[in-house]
């Protein structure tokens, strides 16, 4: 039976030798471009899955919109939401695992003795190693970012900045104004990850430092005036709040149920004139995978992957 068939078909590409490349063509491109999409979805979908607990991980989202805007939009809920909401979210919630995580300057100046460049600088609070445990190749997770003036450096900026002395103890200088002592070295981390260097990474993180040494590059680098004017203010959002959810406590539906009052209890009575602010949650993994793709409610994975599967259904046609 094979073989008819098989005899039948080159018959045809005699025939129609035009013909059946022009089919072999676009069918091969539309295999191509499916197990491409494929190959895309499966890689994102293991976004950050390497991280024990992240089923039970979440990020604070933020809504917020002006009361008197000309225009009649409402923005998404975001992930940037302001720093304060930490503290208010441990004496609402104490039963959460809960840290920041903030960017310096996506090209913060650090330097060395020797060497200086312009990296990507996250502050992180100590719970975040706790979170996310990162693998460390000179110093400890559970003592990195414990002390005051503390940076932990990837292998990579390591090496840019020391070489291939060690890192540990010495000190690092940042936005020419700002030191603090390295405690800590760690490894690539493993992707995919939002912490990783992948294109749509939303951390991509070269060194980590605590909260203080950010506080002590805002104030060095920010007008006094600015400064006075953003510190406290609810609009100004700039950090991501991370909280770990336990298997048998509080669930990610019940919270967000209770975040429904979350503004009105905290947010300051002068900011909610103005503003109108609403919170919530989504999945860490989320970030990576861009969830509500064009406000369309799917993610960019799924609509690539359905773009994909129409590409190959068209040309089997």
């Amino acid at each position: 039976m094979f073989g008819h068939y098989l005899a039948i078909a080159l018959r045809n590409v005699r025939r129609s030798p035009v013909a059946f490349a022009v089919n072999a063509v676009t069918l091969s491109l539309g295999l191509v471009c499916f197990v491409t999409a494929y190959a895309f979805v499966a890689f994102w979908d293991r976004a950050d899955r390497h991280f024990a607990g992240i089923d039970n991980t979440y990020l604070l989202t933020m809504r917020s919109v002006y009361r008197d805007s000309p225009f009649k939009f409402t923005p998404e809920f975001g992930p940037r939401v302001p720093e304060e909401a930490a503290a208010y979210l441990r004496e609402d919630f104490p039963g959460i695992d809960l840290a920041r995580a903030i960017i310096i300057d996506r090209k913060a100046m650090i330097a060395s003795d020797t060497q200086s460049a312009r990296l990507f600088g996250l502050a992180v609070d100590p719970e975040f190693l706790e979170l996310f445990p990162l693998s460390f190749a000179a110093g400890s997770s559970a003592t990195a970012l414990t002390s005051p003036g503390s940076v932990v450096l990837t292998r990579a900026t390591a090496s840019r900045l020391f070489g291939d002395a060690s890192p540990l103890g010495k000190h690092v200088i940042l936005a020419n104004a700002v030191e603090a002592s390295v405690t800590g070295v760690i490894d690539p981390v493993t992707e995919p990850s939002h912490l990783g260097h992948t294109t749509n990474a939303t951390l991509p993180f070269d060194f980590l430092a605590t909260i203080d040494v950010r506080d002590a590059v805002r104030v060095a680098s920010t007008d006094p005036r600015t400064l006075q004017y953003i510190l406290g203010r609810w609009n100004s959002s700039d950090a991501y709040i991370y909280l770990r959810l336990g298997d048998g406590g509080l669930s990610a539906r019940s919270l967000g149920a209770q975040l429904a009052d979350f503004a009105a209890r905290h947010v300051p009575a002068e900011d909610l004139k103005r503003t109108t602010y609403d919170f919530g949650l989504m999945r860490v993994d989320a970030l990576l995978d861009q969830r509500n793709f064009q406000r369309t409610g799917l993610s960019f994975g799924t609509v690539l992957f359905t773009l994909a599967s129409l590409v190959l259904g068209v040309a089997c046609l």
